[in-house]
C-alpha cells in the first residue's frame, strides 16, 4: 500500500505492508512518540530509536546522507578512533545551575499542569548528598539526582536516570524513564514550598510516574 500525498518526506512514500513501513533503503518500524526500528538487510544494519524525535526525517535523513556511505567506506583507524572517542563522550544535556551544597527543601505538589506526573499533594522533599541529591516523590518514590552527572537509580524495578541543580532559588531535575521516550521535569520553588512535575510527552498508558517506574511496565493503568 502507497498513501500519497501523506507527507514530503521520501520515506514515507515507499508503501507499507505487514505491519511495516518501506523506506529509501531497509524498512522501519514506527511507535508512538517518535519510537522508531530502522532495518537495513543490505549493510546487516539495524537502528533503534526510543527518544521524543516526532519528525521521522530528523533521524531518517542523516542515516542515509552519512551513515550508509560511512558503512559503504573502509575508512581508517584514525577515523575509528575519532568516532570512538566522540561516542564515549555522548551524553544527554545536564541541567545546569549551582548545587548549593547543604541545600535542602520540602514541598507540595501542585498538579494543576495538564497530565501531572505526580497527584495533588504529594509530599516533595530534596535532601543534598554526595554529589547531588536523594529525592522523596510521596511514601514510596526515592529517586537519586546527580549534579553535573546523571545518577540511576530503580525505586520500583525499572531504571530512571536523574540530574539536577539549583537555580536561585528553585530545584530543577530532570528524571529519564530509561528505554523510553518518557521523561519528567521536576520544579521545586523553595519560596513558595510547592513543586511541579511535568512529562515531556504524556504517556498512551496515563500520566503517573509510578506506573511507569514498576516492573514490569503495566501496560494498562486500569489493573492493579
Amino acid at each position: 500500500m502507497q498513501i500519497e500525498d501523506w507527507s514530503e518526506n521520501p520515506d514515507a512514500l515507499c508503501g507499507y505492508g505487514y505491519q511495516f513501513w518501506m523506506s529509501r533503503h531497509g524498512y522501519r518500524g514506527a511507535g508512538a512518540l517518535g519510537q522508531l526500528c530502522v532495518v537495513v538487510p543490505s549493510h546487516d544494519l539495524v537502528v533503534a530509536v526510543t527518544g521524543a524525535v516526532t519528525q521521522e526525517e530528523a533521524v531518517l535523513d542523516p542515516l542515509w546522507e552519512c551513515l550508509l556511505p560511512g558503512l559503504e567506506n573502509a575508512g581508517s583507524t584514525r577515523d575509528d578512533e575519532i568516532l570512538a572517542d566522540r561516542l564515549r563522550r555522548l551524553s544527554l544535556p545536564l541541567v545546569l545551575g549551582s548545587a548549593a551544597q547543604g541545600r535542602s527543601v520540602k514541598a507540595r505538589l501542585d498538579a494543576s499542569a495538564e497530565g501531572s506526573a505526580l497527584p495533588e499533594g504529594t509530599t516533595v522533599i530534596v535532601d543534598p548528598v554526595d554529589d547531588g541529591w536523594h529525592l522523596r516523590l510521596g511514601p514510596f518514590l526515592n529517586i537519586e539526582v546527580g549534579h553535573g552527572k546523571w545518577r540511576e537509580s530503580s525505586p520500583l524495578g525499572r531504571p530512571v536516570v536523574a540530574a539536577g541543580a539549583w537555580q536561585g532559588n528553585t530545584f530543577v531535575a530532570e528524571l529519564y524513564v530509561i528505554t523510553t521516550p518518557h521523561r519528567v521535569r521536576l520544579s521545586v520553588d523553595a519560596d513558595a514550598g510547592t513543586a511541579m512535575a511535568t512529562w515531556n510527552a504524556v504517556p498512551l498508558t496515563g500520566p503517573s510516574l509510578a506506573l511507569h517506574l514498576r516492573s514490569p511496565l503495566m501496560t494498562r493503568p486500569d489493573v492493579a
